[in-house]
């Protein structure tokens, strides 16, 4: 828990696989973690902004989308996943997400914001590696 905010609210996230195979398509789910350890009633919601080749639909460009998490009281632990695709026009790179997480109060206002930056790195694969 970061002492700077003042709500008691933990906010992670990873993406599974780590890493995206270049020229080739790719799909990802974006694991967001909330846990709350307040006794307030919060209402949360997260931002997803990724970087050009990376998209939120497996067939157009969506660079930026927004999803529902939950409503937490003490004690709540959620999971929300989020796909994020790539298409064949993925060089080799590293690329970002950004993540804003908001969190609301029981009167509907803002009360905190956090964001994080996740990094995708993308790679050459391997034509001479083996098969196990």
């Amino acid at each position: 828990m970061n002492d700077e905010h003042s709500t008691k609210i933990d906010v992670g996230a990873d993406i599974v696989p780590e890493k995206f195979k270049a020229l080739q398509f790719n799909e990802a789910e974006l694991h967001l973690h909330v846990e709350s350890k307040d006794n307030n009633m919060h209402w949360i919601e997260c931002a997803v902004e990724v970087q050009s080749p990376m998209s939120l639909a497996p067939d157009k460009r969506v660079p930026i989308g927004r999803t529902l998490i939950g409503i937490f009281r003490d004690g709540v632990k959620r999971e929300k996943r989020v796909k994020v695709f790539t298409g064949s026009d993925a060089m080799p790179n590293t690329y970002k997400i950004k993540l804003t997480f908001y969190i609301y109060d029981e009167d509907g206002a803002i009360e905190d914001r956090r964001e994080i930056l996740k990094e995708v790195e993308c790679k050459n694969v391997d034509l001479n590696a083996k098969v196990l």
